[in-house]
Parts: C-alpha cells; sequence; structure tokens
C-alpha cells in the first residue's frame, strides 16, 4: 500500500486539470466509455459491502472480502496507468473519487492518522478538493455512491477520539456557547437512530449570529427531514436540493478550501458527513424482481438511514426475503392450482419488518395474493410498511398491525435489546433479561388468535371453486417464539396450511428445551416438519414418522452453533399439502441444460446491474444444489421447476 501512496507530480497535474475542467453536472454513471469499467456493478458491489461494512464500529475496512478485492485491483489498476485513470475520472468521476476513499480506508488507522495530520497527501486531500471545487454534493447524495458513508465512518470515530469541542478562530467563540445545546441534540439525535425534528433545525437558523456550521447542520438536518414523503403534506419539490448545495456552500467556503489538513475536517465535532450519509440512504427503494412477477418492480419503503436491513434493500434492488419462504409460498401456490385455475394464498407475516416478504408476496402473486396481515411492533419500521402499501396501492389487500405478538393482548414493552450487524433492532423483544440494559417502547399487544379471527376455514369463504386458497403463517420472533405460537387459536390446524418460522438459537436459555416444545406443539396438530436449510426433499412428505428423526437432527445443530449467532429455519406443513418431485440427478441435469441457453440466462445477461452474491440469503438446500446447475434468480434458484409452481 505503500507503494500506492506515491502520487506522480505528472500525474496530479493531469489527473486535477481533467476533473475541474467541468462542473460535474451527471453522476448516472451509464454512459459508455472506454475505461472497460462496468460503473453500476461497481457501484451495486460498493453499496453492499459498504452496507455490510458499515455496520461495523471498526473504521479499517475488511480486506478479505471478495468485493474489497476487486475494488482493490481495479483501484490498483487505476493508480497505476494515469492514462486510464483519466478516462475513468470523465466517465463516473463519482465512482472515481469512491474508489479513491476506499484506498484511504484501507489504511491502518496509524497510517490514516498519519495520512490525515498531513497537509498534502495522496488520497482523503484529493477527495476533500474534489468535494470543494469540483462535485455537486446534491448529486453525489442521489447517486447511489456510498462516498458520504465511507466520510461519515472516519469523521464518527474521529470525532469520538479526536473530537475538536472549540471554535476554529476567536470570531465563532462568542456565540459557540449558545451553538453547543443544539450540538448535543444532534448528537443524541444520531445516536437513536432519529431523525433531527424540524424545531430544532429552524430554532438554530433563526439565530441572527450564527457560525456557518451551524447554519449547514441545521440545513443539512432539515434536508433530512423534509424529504420524506408524508401525507398529505406531499413530497418534496425542491427543498432538499437547495438546502444540500447552500450547506455545501458554506462548508466548502469555511473548512474544505482552507486548506485545513483532513484531521481537522474530519474531527470538527459538527457531524456533516454523517447527516450527508443519511441524506445519501433513499427512503423508497424500486425492486427488481424475475419477469414471472405480476408486478415486477414494486416500490419497497425502507428507513432514510444507515441500516443493515435497508442498505440491503437499497444495494440489491431486493426484498430482504428469505428465499426458503419465498419457494414454500411457490409451491403452496401451485398446489392449490388445478389445470382450470390458480391458486391463492393468504399470509399472515409476524415480526414483517419493512414487510419484505409481504411486499414481495404481493408483487409476485398479484391477484392471487388475496389477504395478507403484516405485524410489527417498532413505530418507525411499521410506518415505512405502511407506505410501501400505499406507494403500490394495496391497502385492499394488506393490512399493516403495529402490535407486537404473544400469548395475550393489551399493552406492553418491548425491549431493543441492542444492535446486531448495523441493525438498531435486531434482537427486540417482549421479554427483558436480568443485566442487560435496553431502549423500552410501549406497545400493544396482540396474539395469533386475534390476529387470524376473521380468517375463513375453508377455502374463499366456503364457495365451491376450482382451486383452493391456502393461508401461509410466517414468524420471526426471535426469543419470542413460543410466546407467539401459545397465543395461537385452539383450531390452528384448520386455520394454516403451512408455517415458516426462524428459531434464533441464541435467543433461548435453553435453545434444545424450547426446540422440543416446538416439535411437541405442531405435531399435537399433525404438521410435517422440515428443515429447508438441510434437506434437499424437504417439501416432500415422509411416508412414516419422523419425529426422532427430526429432533436428532435439531438438538445436532443446536449443538454445532450454540453461541454462533445461528438462525434455524423450520418449515411446518400439512402432509401430502405441497408438490415436490425428487431432487434427482436427471432434474439437475436439465438445470444445467436450461441455464445455458434458457430465458433465465437471458434475462440476466441484459440486467445494467448484477447483484452482489450476497443479496441472495436463506436459499433452501434444494436451491443451493440447484444453483450449482445454474439456476438463477429468475427461477428463484428453482430452475425448470419453477415453471410448473
Amino acid at each position: 500500500m505503500r507503494a500506492l501512496a506515491v502520487f506522480g507530480a505528472a500525474h496530479v497535474a493531469l489527473y486535477l486539470t481533467s476533473c475541474r475542467a467541468q462542473h460535474l453536472t451527471d453522476l448516472s454513471c451509464q454512459t459508455p466509455g472506454s475505461s472497460g469499467i462496468n460503473w453500476p456493478e461497481l457501484r451495486s458491489n460498493l453499496s453492499f459491502y459498504m452496507g455490510m461494512n458499515l455496520a461495523s464500529d471498526d473504521i479499517t475496512l475488511d480486506p478479505q472480502s471478495p468485493v474489497f478485492r476487486d475494488a482493490w485491483d481495479l483501484w490498483y489498476k487505476l493508480e497505476s496507468d494515469a492514462s486510464l485513470a483519466v478516462k475513468a475520472e470523465s466517465e463516473c468521476m463519482a465512482g472515481f473519487v469512491t474508489l479513491k476513499m476506499l484506498a484511504f480506508m484501507a489504511l491502518s488507522e496509524m497510517e490514516m492518522f498519519e495520512e490525515m495530520v498531513k497537509a498534502e497527501g495522496w488520497s482523503i486531500h484529493e477527495v476533500f478538493r474534489f468535494l470543494a471545487e469540483t462535485m455537486d454534493w446534491h448529486l453525489i447524495v442521489a447517486s447511489g455512491w456510498p462516498l458520504f458513508g465511507m466520510l461519515a465512518k472516519c469523521e464518527k470515530a474521529a470525532i469520538e477520539r479526536l473530537a475538536i469541542h472549540s471554535p476554529l478562530n476567536a470570531y465563532f467563540e462568542s456565540i459557540w456557547l449558545s451553538e453547543v445545546p443544539f450540538l448535543q441534540n444532534i448528537e443524541g439525535y444520531l445516536r437513536s437512530w432519529l431523525s433531527v425534528p424540524i424545531a430544532d433545525s429552524a430554532l438554530v437558523l433563526s439565530y441572527p449570529e450564527t457560525s456557518p456550521f451551524a447554519r449547514a447542520i441545521g440545513m443539512l438536518a432539515l434536508a433530512d427531514t423534509a424529504r420524506i414523503p408524508r401525507v398529505p403534506l406531499g413530497r418534496d419539490s425542491g427543498q432538499t436540493i437547495r438546502l444540500v448545495r447552500r450547506a455545501a456552500y458554506l462548508l466548502n467556503a469555511e473548512l474544505l478550501t482552507k486548506q485545513f489538513p483532513p484531521i481537522i475536517v474530519l474531527s470538527l465535532r459538527w457531524p456533516k458527513f454523517q447527516l450527508l450519509d443519511r441524506l445519501s440512504c433513499s427512503p423508497e427503494v424500486v425492486l427488481r424482481l424475475p419477469a414471472a412477477a405480476s408486478v415486477r418492480q414494486p416500490k419497497l419503503a425502507v428507513l432514510p438511514l444507515r441500516e443493515k436491513v435497508s442498505d440491503v434493500v437499497r444495494a440489491c434492488q431486493m426484498p430482504y426475503c428469505d428465499l426458503d419462504f419465498q419457494e414454500l409460498a411457490l409451491r403452496a401456490a401451485a398446489s392449490a392450482s388445478s389445470p382450470t385455475a390458480a391458486g391463492r394464498l393468504r399470509i399472515v407475516e409476524v415480526g414483517a419488518n419493512l414487510g419484505d416478504c409481504t411486499v414481495w408476496a404481493a408483487a409476485h402473486f398479484g391477484r392471487r395474493l388475496v389477504r395478507a396481515t403484516a405485524v410489527e411492533p417498532v413505530p418507525v419500521i411499521a410506518d415505512a410498511l405502511r407506505r410501501s402499501v400505499e406507494l403500490n396501492g394495496w391497502r385492499d389487500r394488506i393490512e399493516v398491525v403495529e402490535a407486537l405478538a404473544g400469548n395475550r393482548s393489551g399493552q406492553g414493552t418491548l425491549h431493543l435489546l441492542g444492535q446486531a450487524a448495523g441493525n438498531p433492532f435486531a434482537g427486540a423483544s417482549g421479554s427483558s433479561f436480568s443485566g442487560i440494559e435496553s431502549t423500552k417502547l410501549g406497545v400493544k399487544l396482540t396474539t395469533l388468535t386475534e390476529l387470524m379471527q376473521n380468517y375463513p376455514r375453508v377455502a374463499v369463504m366456503g364457495r365451491k371453486l376450482p382451486f383452493r386458497t391456502m393461508t401461509l403463517l410466517k414468524i420471526w420472533a426471535y426469543g419470542d417464539l413460543l410466546h407467539v405460537l401459545r397465543g395461537a387459536p385452539p383450531g390452528l390446524g384448520r386455520r394454516v396450511d403451512a408455517v415458516w418460522l426462524a428459531f434464533a438459537i441464541d435467543h433461548f436459555t435453553s435453545p434444545t428445551r424450547a426446540a422440543m416444545h416446538l416439535t411437541d406443539f405442531f405435531w399435537r396438530w399433525r404438521f410435517v416438519l422440515a428443515l429447508p436449510g438441510m434437506d434437499s426433499n424437504w417439501c416432500r412428505s415422509p411416508r412414516r414418522d419422523h419425529r426422532f428423526q427430526f429432533s436428532s437432527r435439531v438438538r445436532s445443530f443446536i449443538r454445532e452453533n450454540y453461541r454462533k449467532g445461528k438462525v434455524m429455519t423450520v418449515v411446518a406443513f400439512k402432509r401430502g399439502s405441497l408438490r415436490c418431485p425428487p431432487l434427482t440427478s436427471s432434474l439437475l441435469l436439465q438445470t444445467g441444460q436450461d441455464a445455458s441457453s434458457g430465458p433465465q440466462r437471458q434475462q440476466d445477461q441484459v440486467e445494467a446491474s448484477p447483484r452482489p452474491i450476497g443479496c441472495f440469503f436463506g436459499r433452501s438446500a434444494r436451491q443451493s444444489a440447484l444453483q450449482e446447475q445454474g439456476a438463477d434468480y429468475e427461477s428463484y434458484f428453482l430452475g425448470p421447476e419453477f415453471p410448473r409452481l
């Protein structure tokens, strides 16, 4: 890395002359050029990689990631060839500068510090020059490049360790004390994953004597709040762009063009890049589903901040929904179909989060999804889910219930037990744990009995039609799983055809005992239990009593994965209710033949931005086996089976 830190003078001159000869007006990075770089693919990969990496408090990056190695190899290639670097910078300046920032963050913490204290340098100094003289900040915000995310990560670490708690010069000293309360409020809102209230920003902007830093931060905070669509206030009609531009002007004039060392820019206590990073997090994502979906490009509302699930959705343009659940839904619909009519579905999703699975089902099945109930207790997430329903016009089919499902109704408390991989709401539970401090939210409590009281016991309210309507129950409730099942109606076996659930091993005091309670519960209702992640023929009903074999596999999995943060997915279904041919060598062979010339492969080839491999998670063992033979996302990794599902 030290060798790359030496920037030749001729290279610098050529580089800066080229990039400053024109002001940046286009950040689409879609124009074909001569550099040979697939900019949309690079942006998607870097956004996914940084979404995962920003979840960590470690300022340095993970060099073991394939995405990092590919990006680093590309940076090395550009750094070694001045003419190629100029071509790349002219084609996609945002991508070029983001790679430069990536190279800086690949240094060790000591090397980063040594670089930041210099008056001149080879990486982050050039990034700041681009920001000050060439690049429009609001276009970077809208581009999808994680440049401000990288800067925010550096800024957060610098403020925590080296924060400048006083003004940069005597002129600002007289007004510094009046701004400190606002600054402290901003820091508190950022730590709590909240937007800054409009009143706070308006107050600091109303002061006649306010430092440019406070005014800039107030504008960015106001832009963050103003951009979220609200009903009936309507959508942002340009205020966000104007606020970001004005804030950029103030910060450039008073900070970046002053040519302070980067350590001053990053450790100044005002969280400028953290707010700009928030503005880079789009509150809505247009998904890209396979061609068989009834609505191929539905909209999903996500959290407008740096959060794992929302970051993955933004980078992948895919719902954050386990693929084995999608396989279950496809098989259920196929099993409910007849030669003359397509089967229909009802879905109850407990612990819906952003409602990715509900949104996927509504988009894929269209009107064949006759009803869905999505249950989510966290207010800000439930609000995003309601916006998704509004954006797609699905109010007649999807009901959003803002409540915590358990074994009783009424009022209760939701404990946010801490972050997990950048998700501030991971591990949310209705139960408290001794010795663990947690944020508490007052929430409404509900039960499966209440949620399903209006769900019919027979297909389509008892009318005889040439198809069935299958009812699926999906539960992701961490350590509250057994409480949710205890709140089920007495006739659950007559209300539900199949259940998908996530068993989070480390969220139970005694996971083996909890798993056995789970087995007993479904066995009473004569459900078949399957482990889709382990068995390629999970969807085939066993011919004999399989309880002992299932329990043995569960015990073994828990023993091997305890304290490793693993989640085991379980499917319970009525015997004979799912269609599933055996996974044979002939089916695998057919998958390989179809992959080389079929419509799925052709569709993948025309996609402008192939998705990072990490986007495809939660595959069943069957999907993984078919993927190895060439099945892709266009078939939900089910290959030749998919057209018949």
